[in-house]
């Protein structure tokens, strides 16, 4: 049995039926995870920022050459449009999504 409620369940019934009170439980369950996962990412960015902005060997790296600048710019749209395609190809079972992307959801 996969791990992911929200996948259909293949031994389910077909013409299986919600209650209004269950759909309601899985979609705020649903909605409580995505939150979770932008929540999540906002640290992360503000953290990242936050040692960026207190070390000034790394702006003067990262600000030190037009070259290490707009390399950034471009590794940052490269993986946004890597992890674009692939978002939907990933699955629990077969693939790991990227070691920072570990399960952080409520409970």
């Amino acid at each position: 049995m996969s791990d992911n409620q929200f996948l259909p369940d293949r031994n389910r019934s077909v013409a299986h039926q919600l209650s209004a009170e269950e759909a309601a439980r899985i979609q705020a369950q649903f909605f409580a995870q995505v939150y979770g996962w932008m929540a999540a990412g906002l640290a992360l960015t503000g953290g990242v920022a936050l040692f960026a902005a207190g070390t000034p060997a790394v702006l003067e790296f990262i600000f030190g050459t037009r070259f290490v600048f707009i390399g950034l710019i471009i590794a940052e749209l490269v993986l946004v449009g890597f992890l674009s395609a692939r978002i939907f190809q990933w699955s629990r079972g077969r693939h790991r999504p990227p070691s920072l992307a570990t399960r952080c959801s409520t409970a």
